[in-house]
């Protein structure tokens, strides 16, 4: 398996990795056999409490994504009341060239303006 992207949280803040408190996300390329022994993509988002399984969290199509994409980073943040799973909120970062793209037609656009 090829981790592609990770955040780690650190639930009782103290520093140190505690299994089965302490979580993580993360992606898998395509072709994991991870992924393929699930039936995941490598646009899938895995949870793991650190006891020697993860499980799906967020699949891709629930982020919009196709089957052939991949999730390249992740970031977690953490909030209390929010109605998910151990209350993350996880976002997926675009790839550096889209982001690039994305902020140049906006520096374009204000540009006109």
């Amino acid at each position: 398996d090829v981790i592609d992207g990770l955040a780690v949280y650190d639930v009782d803040r103290d520093g140190n990795l505690d299994a089965g408190s302490d979580i993580a996300v993360l992606s898998l390329r395509n072709g994991s056999p991870y992924l393929n022994a699930n039936g995941m993509t490598g646009g899938d988002i895995l949870l793991s409490n650190f006891l020697g399984l993860s499980q799906l969290y967020v699949s891709h199509g629930d982020l919009g994504l196709l089957s052939t994409d991949e999730i390249d980073a992740l970031d977690v943040d953490y909030r209390d009341g929010v109605p998910m799973s151990y209350g993350l909120i996880v976002s997926a970062l675009p790839e550096p060239t889209l982001l690039s793209l994305l902020v140049g037609v906006g520096v374009l656009a204000l540009r006109r303006r």
